[in-house]
């Protein structure tokens, strides 16, 4: 089998993965704590291949802000040229960012209702 054939034998396989419901993709190895998404960027050598590897796995809910062993997170392991790569990670990044902040916006506008409730700053007539 060519490299080529075997990078692409790879994203199927990532395809097929990530279609499974049960599928973790934040799923860390025992020696060096790599996600998925870490040892895309790792073992993938081509480019393009790296930067359809990194969608499928972002797609299917693949953290980018996940640290392994050596404190790398993904981006860390992005070559400088491959600019796609870094990008696509740093808005990621951001989303999830977001998210996170929505919810905890979102946990405290409900306590602060409750606490408001309790407090009976409400009026009655």
């Amino acid at each position: 089998m060519s490299d080529e054939g075997a990078s692409h034998g790879s994203i199927d396989c990532v395809k097929l993965l990530v279609a499974q419901r049960r599928i973790n993709p934040n799923i860390q190895d025992k020696l060096d704590k790599d996600t998925p998404l870490h040892k895309a960027l790792i073992h993938c050598e081509e480019s393009e291949d790296a930067l359809e590897l990194t969608k499928l796995l972002l797609r299917a809910g693949s953290d980018p802000r996940i640290v392994n062993k050596k404190l790398q997170r993904p981006v860390n392991l992005v070559e400088p040229e491959e600019e796609d790569i870094r990008r696509l990670l740093l808005q990621a990044t951001l989303a999830f960012d977001s998210r996170r902040n929505k919810c905890t916006d979102s946990d405290d506008e409900k306590s602060d209702k409750e606490s408001d409730d309790d407090n009976g700053s409400y009026s009655s007539d």
